[in-house]
């Protein structure tokens, strides 16, 4: 039997009621919540990436949750650092880590380690922005093909951000990244037990919900909060966050700064069925992870329900 500590990790799509279940196992097992959404580490970034409510903070400690302002932007290796940490200090305190997302990528960096990446250089980013204005993105896609063939075949040659970011780490560490860096120890090599469960529901309930959840973010005032974000500087990471583009364009298409209701009702069916093909692909990218025990959630399944099934099949025991 594995003696290292207990990591549990509880993955899914968005809107698959992950968050719901972690509360009750938390309940149960005198655990404490780690967030693996990328989004959720976004401070005033609230209603629209699911963020616990402020009920659920007092009942259940939460990390990694309203880290850092919107105008900064966040890394996996960043957000691995924390997590690795925070799982630490919640064993130490005699309680079980729970990891909680649906940012694939969070995830997969704890569970199997990443590479060692030199840090960004904001001028050698700059110098090579300036070089597709002057002379367009093919000039530099072709010197990365001469320097570093493998790694330019695996890169679009529209792909501006991977082609600098190659370029960038060629610079800044003399090395080609096809050359292979050092890798970071995976959690189990790190002395942990990751356990980890994927819940899933059957195709058409989930995205029922996932319509029925982006309703409610409407009503809670998620235009508003959009407005108030997007007011100053919004990184790169940040922007990506799933709706606040759509409602962001939608309100710089509008009069006054205001949806009227046929734009309202516009912008929620785009933001729908891009939730909807968001979750597809977060569906896609867990079922070619190894090593999960999927857990489905039958329509007519309460949350103690699923708690009883993760807890059937986990290494704890459930009274």
């Amino acid at each position: 039997m594995n003696k290292n500590p207990v990591v549990i990790f509880l993955v899914g799509p968005t809107g698959v009621g992950k968050s719901a279940v972690a509360m009750e196992l938390a309940k149960r097992l005198r655990g404490e919540i780690i967030s693996a959404d990328s989004m959720q580490v976004y401070q005033k970034m609230d209603i629209g990436t699911g963020k616990p409510s402020e009920s659920d903070f007092l009942k259940i400690p939460h990390h990694l949750i309203s880290l850092i302002p919107p105008s900064r932007n966040f890394s996996v290796f960043q957000y691995r650092s924390r997590a690795i940490r925070k799982i630490r200090e919640v064993l130490n305190r005699g309680c079980v880590p729970l990891v909680v997302g649906g940012s694939g990528l969070y995830v997969r960096s704890l569970l199997e380690g990443l590479s060692e990446q030199p840090q960004g250089n904001l001028a050698i980013r700059l110098k090579l922005e300036r070089k597709i204005k002057e002379k367009g993105l093919l000039v530099l896609y072709e010197r990365l093909c001469e320097i570093d063939p493998p790694t330019a075949s695996k890169i679009k040659p529209q792909d501006a951000r991977r082609i600098i970011r190659a370029l960038e780490r060629i610079e800044l560490s003399a090395k080609k990244p096809s050359e292979g860096i050092h890798q970071k120890k995976s959690l189990s090599e790190l002395g942990f037990n990751p356990v980890v469960f994927g819940i899933i529901r059957d195709r058409p309930e989930l995205y029922r919900r996932i319509e029925a959840r982006v309703d409610q973010m409407f009503r809670r005032g998620w235009v508003a909060e959009v407005k108030e974000v997007t007011q100053g500087r919004i990184s790169k990471t940040a922007a990506q966050a799933l709706g606040y583009r759509e409602i962001r364009n939608a309100l710089m298409e509008s009069e006054h700064n205001a949806l009227a209701p046929e734009g309202l009702e516009d912008v929620k069916s785009l933001i729908k069925r891009n939730t909807r093909r968001f979750a597809k692909r977060q569906i896609t990218w867990f079922k070619r992870e190894k090593g999960i025990q999927w857990i489905f959630w039958e329509p007519h399944e309460s949350i103690k329900q699923v708690c009883n099934k993760i807890l059937a099949v986990s290494p704890f025991y459930a009274a």
